[in-house]
């Protein structure tokens, strides 16, 4: 049975592993100890913890701001608006949080963030750091649905025949795929992963 599969040509495992779809040129299983042709990787990838970094420097910038705006109430520290400055400090410690939620409610996280830099003396930093999230995905949305997904298989560091292989079709057209999103948002392949990473996007499954 070996030989004759062999001699068909036939890539498909003995173990129920992935096909090479792309006639052993481009991909070879890695779980075989072999390497992925290096050609077209990308080694941005999507990661969550963008949010976290960007959690405390929005709250030092509103720690900031709302330092500057109370040093006029500190002649009188028993006021109402001394009060409400030292909530504001307070807060300033949580309110960044709101930033978490990014992923699953870009919008929301958005207006909310954009009501609270009104209401308190905070940088607007928090709102601007809000706004990346629904502008990239605003962005990734205009491209057509398989575009689309190149592009995000692309930002996970897949390649060309890796992508081919998990959209069920030829590597060429995946790199049309490809250049086309890139046309048409103006950005080079590590530029289009940039942008998936400020999207902030819900893992995918």
């Amino acid at each position: 049975m070996s030989s004759e599969r062999k001699r068909n040509g036939s890539s498909t495992p003995r173990h129920g592993g992935p096909v090479d779809r792309t006639g052993g040129r481009g991909r070879i299983d890695v779980r075989d100890g072999a390497r992925e042709e290096p050609n077209d990787e990308v080694t941005v990838r999507t990661r969550r913890w963008c949010s976290f970094v960007m959690i405390p420097v929005a709250a030092l910038a509103c720690l900031a701001q709302c330092s500057y705006a109370a040093m006029q109430y500190t002649a009188h520290p028993a006021g109402a608006m001394y009060a409400w400055m030292i909530a504001a400090t307070l807060l300033a410690l949580v309110l960044p949080f709101v930033l978490v939620l990014r992923d699953r409610h870009p919008e929301a996280v958005f207006w909310v963030s954009c009501a609270i830099v009104l209401v308190f003396p905070y940088d607007s930093m928090l709102a601007l750091m809000a706004m990346t999230s629904p502008r990239a995905r605003a962005l990734l949305d205009s491209l057509p649905g398989r575009e689309r997904e190149a592009v995000l298989l692309a930002a996970e560091g897949f390649t060309n025949a890796q992508i081919a292989e998990r959209m069920f079709i030829s590597e060429r057209t995946a790199k049309a795929h490809l250049s086309s999103a890139a046309d048409k948002l103006a950005m080079g392949r590590v530029q289009m992963a940039r942008l998936v990473e400020r999207a902030d996007l819900p893992a995918r499954p």
